[in-house]
């Protein structure tokens, strides 16, 4: 426990630290066992800072600091839990991902908010039919027994994303040995050159945004071809779909030319046999 002078010092170096990195996210550490938590930390020690304080110190920092850090003070509805400041020089999405590969599994606890939607397929498990087959239905899952064992008929979504773990969830979750939880630092917000982002928009499925960029590189490469845009990207492909029209115009037109006088004595062959066809009915 601080005592009352020792605040203001550990605010100041807070807003210190505030102040030397260009970018300070708030992390919940929220049921982060102290053990993980010094890994995580020790693993990353060459490029993030964590710092824990009291709510009301981080606040004081980050309000002491937002004239020099425009925009800074938004962190300060975002502080939430048990909170952390978290200091590096890497940009928000890269640090996003770093920490979500830090994050380990958990069994779920009565109590615990679900980070997600906690989800229990159907199939057959390895629990014996009896007094579990109870315990099932309490949560609303729909079960037969086969060759003694009971077998989940539906898949089913027994807790929402942000809903509080029921006893009832979570005695079920166990017994099937699932960890719908994870351990790990929480990034809630972080700030970068008055910008502030939210875990909603750091969470990028970069699969998905590699798609979509190809479609719209594709869509871009075909407008700029329709409306006879010429850039470097397309120079090529407007060359030979320029090309092919010539070549279709002149084999059209009849016109005796060396790059169109083969595909116009094939046209000219493959005519003369319908003729031919024709006549000897």
């Amino acid at each position: 426990m601080l005592k009352r002078s020792e605040k203001p010092k550990v605010v100041d170096e807070l807003a210190t630290l505030i102040e030397k990195y260009p970018v300070v996210g708030v992390i919940d550490i929220y049921m982060l066992p102290a053990k993980q938590m010094q890994k995580i930390k020790q693993d990353l020690r060459d490029r993030i800072k964590v710092r824990v304080a009291k709510k009301s110190m981080i606040k004081r920092a980050l309000e002491k600091v937002k004239e020099k850090k425009k925009g800074v003070e938004k962190l300060l509805d975002k502080i939430e839990g048990q909170p952390a400041l978290i200091l590096t020089d890497m940009n928000p999405f890269k640090l996003f991902k770093i920490l979500e590969k830090n994050k380990a599994p958990r069994a779920a606890k009565p109590g615990d908010k679900a980070t997600k939607d906690i989800i229990i397929k159907a199939g057959p498990t390895d629990i014996q039919a009896g007094p579990a087959i109870s315990a099932f239905q309490k949560v609303g899952l729909k079960t037969k027994v086969e060759d003694a064992k009971i077998s989940i008929i539906d898949e089913k979504v027994v807790c929402k994303e942000d809903e509080v773990i029921t006893p009832e969830v979570a005695s079920v979750l166990n017994m099937l040995r699932i960890e719908p939880l994870e351990v790990g630092f929480n990034l809630i917000s972080v700030w970068e050159e008055g910008i502030v982002y939210d875990k909603t928009v750091l969470a990028v499925d970069e699969k998905e945004y590699e798609l979509k960029l190809i479609e719209a590189v594709n869509q871009m490469r075909n407008f700029s071809l329709n409306v006879g845009y010429i850039v470097k990207e397309t120079a090529e492909p407007a060359i030979i779909k320029a090309w092919q029209e010539m070549k279709s115009l002149g084999i059209e037109a009849g016109i005796y030319e060396k790059d169109v006088i083969k595909d116009l004595l094939s046209k000219a062959s493959a005519e003369a046999k319908a003729l031919e066809g024709v006549t000897n009915k």
